[in-house]
């Protein structure tokens, strides 16, 4: 079953179209490749919160199985959405299954490999007895330095509740274990027999700041491009080229994408309770264009440390699209 959504993940909830009552003609065109189509869906389902999974899990007597503990290896997954993401090896830890003091053994899955919008892995779980579970897994997520990176969760095809839309893992050199839930562990109901488990890459409360600091990369290149038009890629530092008055938006484009930047920057460092590098240099850049816009005759002087910045902010988003 496959929604219609941005595969990108900057848009993290499945696309809506609207329809008025009536007959109405949906035409799929072929582009490139094969494949078959079973049936097509309209639907508008909203996903409940944990809160209210939970007043249902009462109304229906629900109650937690007694003494089952499963433990499923990683590795051995039953589904992927690529080959790229296969078993591999870790030698980090010799808690982590199985292991071997001399010989390699594929006992991880995903890695830097698992790191786009959209990627996603499915385990099978054969459940003993009707009842409610709580779900943990052990995970290393030491890639992206300082901040966390996102998972959706679907059991049998769907999420359960919107928590496991957004599941958060936080940076650690070393291997941690998490419990959906956290301190107050979030429960499921699972009958007895086989279940699919799918974990998919999504980029969470990322995808807003994300689409918002594309529109700022696409804004300074406008900004830089009206620039080198008056001054060349190389102005003379000893001319004044008047931008402000041959550009009148140049001042206020600076001023508010520096206050863009500045709350972009302090949404993130909400999220990641630090401060971290990725944070620092949307300050940083917010700081530079602040400048710019109380000092526009030192533009032509800085314009290689402005075009700078425009190209590293641009490999930022890149850099936290990889999840």
């Amino acid at each position: 079953f496959e929604v219609f959504q941005d595969k990108q993940g900057i848009y993290v909830e499945p696309y809506q179209f609207y329809l008025s009552a009536g007959k109405h003609r949906l035409t799929i065109t072929a582009i490139k490749g094969n494949f078959a189509i079973d049936h097509l869906l309209f639907y508008n389902q909203q996903i409940p919160t944990y809160a209210e999974v939970v007043e249902e899990y009462k109304a229906q007597g629900y109650q937690p199985a007694d003494s089952v503990f499963l433990k499923i290896q990683a590795e051995k997954a039953e589904l992927k959405s690529e080959p790229l993401l296969h078993g591999l090896y870790d030698r980090s830890s010799p808690a982590t299954e199985p292991s071997h003091h001399a010989n390699l053994r594929l006992n991880t899955i995903g890695g830097s490999n698992w790191n786009t919008a959209g990627q996603w892995i499915t385990w099978k779980v054969d459940i003993p007895e009707d009842g409610l579970y709580q779900l943990g897994m052990r995970f290393r997520q030491n890639y992206l330095r300082g901040f966390f990176v996102t998972r959706k969760l679907y059991i049998d095809g769907r999420i359960p509740f919107q928590e496991l839309a957004d599941l958060t893992f936080d940076y650690s050199p070393y291997w941690q274990m998490k419990v959906i839930g956290d301190q107050t562990p979030h429960l499921v109901y699972l009958t007895k027999g086989v279940h699919e488990i799918k974990m998919e890459v999504g980029l969470g409360k990322l995808a807003d700041t994300l689409r918002v600091m594309q529109d700022v990369v696409y804004e300074m290149n406008l900004m830089y491009r009206k620039i080198i038009m008056i001054t060349g890629i190389n102005p003379d530092i000893y001319r004044d080229y008047n931008l402000e008055k041959e550009i009148p938006a140049l001042v206020p484009t600076f001023v508010r994408l520096s206050q863009t930047l500045t709350r972009e920057a302090e949404k993130l460092e909400g999220l990641s309770g630090r401060a971290g590098g990725e944070v620092s240099f949307l300050k940083e850049v917010a700081f530079q264009l602040q400048s710019l816009s109380e000092r526009p005759e030192t533009i032509k002087e800085r314009l290689d440390n402005y075009r700078s910045n425009v190209s590293s902010l641009s490999a930022w988003v890149l850099q936290m699209k990889a999840q």
